[in-house]
């Protein structure tokens, strides 16, 4: 075998080998940064709720309806939760779990936050009866 030969087929066989791994490494970087992005976008776009979430509590005294509220869109990544006297807003990016600022604690966390109830009766929830 020629030794031109012999380069083109060790050329060959380290293209084969190489390219796999170097793509695959390549595809997760991009995974991780767009994911890296959507974080930021969709946290700064809770963050832009919480001040008119807060407003209303001063004005009304407790925090608005899930079922009615018009602050937090009911179509999109960022969900709103509230029980009357604390609420969370939150988001979740594809599998990793879901990032939340919650009243109680005036800052963000992963992981599922408090479960607030479905409210079913009148709002805000009467406070229960202390005999």
């Amino acid at each position: 075998m020629s030794s031109r030969l012999k380069r083109y087929v060790k050329m060959t066989l380290a293209a084969v080998i190489l390219a796999p791994p170097a793509l695959f490494l390549l595809f997760l970087a991009l995974i991780v940064l767009a994911e890296n992005g959507t974080y930021w976008d969709f946290r700064r776009q809770a963050e832009s709720y919480i001040p008119q979430i807060e407003k209303f509590k001063l004005e009304h005294g407790f925090y608005p309806d899930p079922r009615t509220q018009t602050i937090v869109p009911d179509i999109g990544p960022v969900g709103y939760a509230s029980d009357g006297e604390d609420y969370c807003v939150g988001f979740a990016i594809w599998f990793d779990p879901t990032y939340n600022y919650c009243s109680q604690t005036q800052k963000w966390a992963d992981g599922v936050g408090p479960v607030f109830d479905w409210p079913t009766g009148p709002w805000p929830p009467l406070a229960p009866s202390k005999k």
